[in-house]
């Protein structure tokens, strides 16, 4: 597998749903139905891995009864990689909305200097804290969200960035998915935007992911928030892949 090969855009794809897991999960057939309440999209939605159409109608409805079971709307999650297939879901009566670029930053096999002493690996709890403080998790989700960091199976490593009057400024979890590393959650204090912490941040865990030894990271980040892909741009990061959510057309 290579970079820009649907096979290598799917196993990054499938590191994703290891590394931020819903609170239900069920597998059909290379459809990964998943809810967890209304969390987010990504958590409350139906990944597609297996773009057969024999059976799309079919797929759809089962869809359908799942989410209408759990009181929630129809979701379905695509990586744009089958152009066929996505006609064919729009031929059956489906949009799509919301596109989501997938990026990876390679980091090479040297191991690098380690992170700057701003940021530092915290506990679940303290991480939580600052994340919810500075609005990373809606009021509300707090339950569904602590819930979810509760079934990680893949290694976590959750980080806070503070000023140098110590008090804490950003936060950003890294979840280890075999040689490489998925970046979640990074998000700086609004009152503390525009001065560059966001690229500092960035930079540390470049630093503590080179010292692990791991080849790489990547990311998801939704097409429209042009300011942070600029900012990844800028530091390294390369476009794999795009997804999309489709939800049906009533």
């Amino acid at each position: 597998m290579a970079p820009g090969d649907a096979a290598y855009s799917v196993a990054l794809d499938r590191e994703g749903l290891t590394a931020f897991p819903a609170l239900e999960e069920v597998e059909r057939d290379g459809w990964f139905f998943r809810a967890s309440g209304g969390l987010n999209r990504r958590v409350d939605s139906a990944t597609v891995h297996n773009p057969d159409m024999a059976s799309l109608g079919d797929r759809l409805r089962n869809v359908s009864a799942f989410y209408a079971e759990r009181s929630q709307d129809s979701l379905v999650r695509v990586p744009a990689l089958w152009p066929d297939f996505e006609f064919a879901l729009a031929a059956q009566g489906w949009r799509r909305f919301r596109p989501c670029l997938v990026l990876e930053r390679p980091l090479g096999d040297h191991a690098g200097p380690p992170a700057p002493g701003a940021l530092k690996e915290v506990p679940l709890e303290r991480w939580v804290s600052v994340l919810t403080a500075a609005g990373g998790v809606k009021p509300g989700n707090e339950a569904a969200f602590r819930a979810i960091q509760d079934r990680l199976s893949a290694p976590a490593h959750r980080f806070v960035w503070a000023g140098d009057d110590g008090e804490p400024r950003g936060a950003a979890m890294l979840v280890r998915t075999g040689q490489r590393a998925g970046l979640l959650n990074m998000i700086v204090h609004p009152q503390a935007r525009g001065q560059g912490i966001s690229r500092r941040i960035m930079e540390g865990l470049h630093g503590w992911a080179r010292a692990q030894g791991l080849s790489g990271l990547w990311l998801q980040v939704f097409e429209e928030n042009t300011p942070a892909i600029r900012l990844y741009r800028s530091e390294g990061w390369l476009f794999r892949y795009r997804y999309w959510y489709w939800e049906p057309i009533i």
